[in-house]
């Protein structure tokens, strides 16, 4: 895989234990991580990605929407 054309953002580095996720992910490739939680309010356009990744739990609230074309992944896991 080569990212040197992509837009690609990884945000939260070092992780923090919870995190609140409301700003629209618009294009290229996001991901958010979090020791303990990620709640989420926010939406991802096509052709954005994201990924979300928390030890405990990703709570999708109201508002928040992956729409066509768009990709989000949910993982529970670790910050590494």
């Amino acid at each position: 895989f080569d990212i040197s054309n992509s837009n690609f953002t990884i945000t939260n580095s070092p992780c923090p234990a919870t995190l609140t996720l409301t700003t629209n992910i618009t294009s290229g490739t996001t991901i958010s991580k979090a020791i303990q939680t990620i709640t989420a309010t926010n939406k991802i356009f096509s052709p954005a990605n994201g990924t979300y990744q928390a030890g405990n739990s990703i709570m999708l609230n109201t508002g928040f929407e992956a729409q066509s074309g768009s990709v989000f992944l949910a993982k529970i896991a670790g910050c590494n």
